[in-house]
């Protein structure tokens, strides 16, 4: 049983190690994880992908790429409606780049504060009673 715990410990340990290397942790001089040589020669990034296999199947189907990526697009909004948000929105933004999340708020009355006097009125055991004149 003792050996047991040991190696249970042992591989939590292990696994804890190789968590702390993962993602998130900056990379320092001659660190094993860059590579140097970078980008393989003559990879294809996404969009050349996308941009080959909407000609292939313009080609096949004897149809323009137009249509192609008409018939792409109503799929990815049928899948969306249907529930299947990710393959629409994963295709997009790799397509065409992630759109901005631009959030914009008045400096003078900031979001942050008017959700935590929400919370606070909400769990106030003793409210105080609503006036007329608010």
């Amino acid at each position: 049983m003792k050996i047991i715990q040991e190696q249970k410990q042992s591989n939590l340990a292990e696994n804890t190690a190789k968590k702390q290397r993962g993602r998130g942790k900056p990379f320092v001089k001659n660190d094993p994880r860059i590579n140097k040589e970078g980008r393989p020669e003559g990879s294809k990034n996404f969009s050349t992908l996308m941009d080959t296999a909407v000609k292939e199947i313009a080609k096949v189907n004897k149809i323009t790429e137009g249509e192609v990526w008409q018939i792409l697009i109503k799929r990815g909004y049928s899948e969306a409606k249907g529930g299947n948000y990710p393959f629409y929105k994963d295709l997009l933004d790799r397509y065409f780049g992630k759109a901005r999340d631009v959030f914009e708020g008045d400096p003078n009355n900031p979001l942050v504060v008017q959700i935590s006097e929400i919370i606070a009125k909400k769990n106030d055991p003793n409210p105080s009673p609503k006036s007329d004149s608010q």
